[in-house]
């Protein structure tokens, strides 16, 4: 006759172990969250963003600045976070002048002016790709925001010889980890040009 006899331990990690299993998926990986599309047919910029960002109305001085969109949070997340796209024409005219391609021009841009615009700026990381066929740049760089450290993700994708397009996306930088997994990567992974 066997007798089987329950050991104290084991009786309590099967619990202990279904605690840690509810933790990590309910509040460590990351949650799901439905996309929809962006498609501007008048830049031919297309990307997939998450359906707790919406599209915000323009300014009269984004207008100025050629942004075509701007997506911030809706009421229901509570990140602190901006995506913008923007678009920039006459290149070709510089081009020729300098002799440098419009990402050339561009790069070289960034790297005379962002260190004076953004007070405290830190480059971390840059890398130069193509997206749908076309020359395209991405750095990301910290800044000392109005109330905190801000780090931006920052995209720029030659559309053709004479006009470019930017993506931004910005959090604080304490946030900037997880908003960036949980948002701006399925922005930036999904951008294509037509």
């Amino acid at each position: 006759m066997i007798i089987k006899r329950s050991h104290p331990k084991l009786k309590l990690l099967v619990p202990v172990l279904s605690i840690i299993l509810l933790v990590v998926v309910f509040f460590v990986l990351p949650k799901r969250t439905d996309n929809q599309l962006f498609d501007d047919p008048n830049f031919g910029l297309v990307f997939s963003y998450s359906t707790d960002l919406e599209q915000t109305k323009l300014t009269e001085q984004d207008h100025k600045g050629s942004i075509f969109l701007r997506l911030q949070p809706n009421s229901s997340l509570a990140a602190n976070l901006l995506v913008t796209a923007r678009a920039e024409s006459g290149l070709a005219k510089v081009s020729a002048v300098t002799k440098q391609t419009p990402l050339e021009i561009i790069a070289s841009n960034i790297e005379r002016t962002y260190p004076s615009r953004f007070s405290g700026w830190q480059l971390q990381t840059e890398r130069t790709f193509d997206i749908s066929g076309r020359p395209a740049k991405e750095i990301i760089f910290s800044y000392n925001g109005p109330a905190e450290p801000i780090t931006q993700r920052f995209l720029v994708i030659i559309k053709n010889d004479d006009s470019a397009i930017f993506l931004s996306a910005q959090a604080p930088t304490a946030q900037y980890g997880a908003v960036n997994q949980a948002y701006f990567e399925s922005i930036f992974d999904s951008v294509s040009i037509e």
